[in-house]
């Protein structure tokens, strides 16, 4: 029996284990932004402020992703994602209760909910993507899209159990309000509804969380790794090139992916006269394609290898968004969106694959944590600046997310793997 052999029983606990911390992180995630438009008349809020809370949250993650990375550096990331799934069951209970504050507090205290919350979306986003990077260098072959195909689950279980709470609640009486003519008159139940949906979530977060993290995979974080033997600092060993072409790349798949959920339903109901029900398609087909596109890219890459999938990925959403912006009818632009979502989703766990076997094990936390700092400059982008330049035109709007696309494809010949990896 190889040592390889040896370990593969306990490399696939943690696998499962790493995979269920992706799940549960989306399924928080989701569950509070689909949430969040309901609670704007509860915390005297407009629309409007729902698209500032989420990009506030992607700037605060970002300090989160830095400081958790510099604990794993130190530690480990099996000891930095059960602090990270810690945070996230403490910031989930203080969204759940924090609107039911006294109307003068409730607003500030919702903030410094978002704000927890937010440290713990980065630490948890960088933590995750750590053991995800290091279980698969142990695996000897390309497993890191299946882990990002379980947050796409996890995405819809979120989305599925605020939609039963709602559900639920209106089964039980507990719903709005309404006239005769079916009009909403008032909704005295619509924060108990929130609350229950989730205590529900955080409750599965912690029990999963509890079951999940004694089998992390702990690969160690010796201080004495961080000096050479003549007490030097040893220097970040990633070819600075290629590892900035894998941050690039990074931020443009975020750009593309929040773009198309920011801006695709009302590009749909205003530029192509979409009726309210065809409105959202154009983000469910877009996350249900990506989901297959995950679950099946690993074994393209074992197959092409990154740079042959990822131009593959490239071109395939470049061609998803000339049908988006070509179409004529709000159906062709859908089918458009879905695919979209059969390439770019696979573009994060390839930029994480592949920053893994540029560096020693012992810097791959740190050259993970680096790289997810891009994933909130994406997103910044994708859900603001380009807001900011494209103003009322959605046509333009659309048009950044083509253009990502095409910086994406030539980004791809900077996914080779190096010839020898260096332990």
């Amino acid at each position: 029996m190889t040592v390889e052999t040896a370990i593969i029983p306990e490399l696939r606990k943690s696998r499962i284990s790493a995979a269920c911390a992706f799940g549960v992180h989306a399924m928080l995630l989701v569950a509070l932004v689909t949430s969040l438009p309901s609670l704007v008349p509860i915390l005297g809020l407009e629309l409007r402020h729902v698209a500032y809370i989420v990009l506030a949250l992607s700037i605060i993650a970002a300090v989160g992703s830095t400081l958790m990375t510099l604990v794993a550096k130190r530690t480990s990331s099996a000891f930095s994602i059960r602090i990270a799934l810690g945070m996230l069951v403490v910031s989930g209970l203080f969204l759940a209760f924090t609107p039911a504050a006294a109307e003068n507090a409730r607003l500030p205290l919702f903030c410094v909910s978002i704000l927890i919350y937010g440290l713990s979306v980065g630490s948890i986003d960088a933590t995750t993507n750590m053991q995800a990077v290091a279980i698969q260098r142990r695996y000897g072959r390309v497993i890191l899209n299946s882990f990002h195909a379980i947050w796409s689950v996890g995405a819809i279980v979120g989305s599925l159990l605020v939609s039963a709470g709602q559900a639920i609640g209106d089964m039980a009486g507990f719903g709005p309000h309404k006239s005769a003519a079916g009009d909403v008159v008032s909704d005295p139940y619509l924060y108990p509804r929130y609350m229950w949906t989730m205590i529900t979530v955080v409750l599965i977060l912690a029990v999963v969380s509890l079951i999940i993290s004694p089998k992390m995979l702990e690969y160690g974080r010796e201080k004495d790794s961080l000096v050479d033997d003549q007490g030097n600092k040893i220097k970040f060993a990633a070819p600075m090139k290629a590892f900035a072409a894998l941050c690039a790349a990074m931020a443009f798949f975020y750009a593309i992916d929040f773009g198309i959920q920011n801006w695709s339903p009302l590009y749909l109901e205003q530029l192509l006269e979409a009726d309210k029900a065809t409105a959202p398609l154009g983000v469910t087909v877009y996350t249900i394609f990506g989901l297959i596109a995950r679950s099946l890219a690993d074994r393209v890459v074992n197959k092409l290898g990154e740079v042959k999938t990822l131009a593959l990925a490239a071109v395939v959403s470049i061609i998803g968004m000339i049908v988006v912006l070509t179409a004529s009818n709000a159906i062709v632009a859908v089918v458009g969106f879905a695919i979209v979502g059969c390439g770019v989703p696979i573009t994060a766990p390839l930029c994480f694959s592949t920053a893994g076997y540029m560096v020693p094990i012992n810097q791959m936390d740190e050259a993970v944590g680096r790289l997810n700092l891009f994933n909130y400059a994406g997103t910044v982008f994708g859900g603001g600046i380009v807001g900011l330049i494209a103003g009322d035109n959605l046509k333009i709007a659309m048009i950044f997310p083509l253009v990502m696309a095409v910086l994406l494809l030539l980004t791809s010949p900077s996914f080779k793997k190096p010839d020898v990896i260096v332990d």
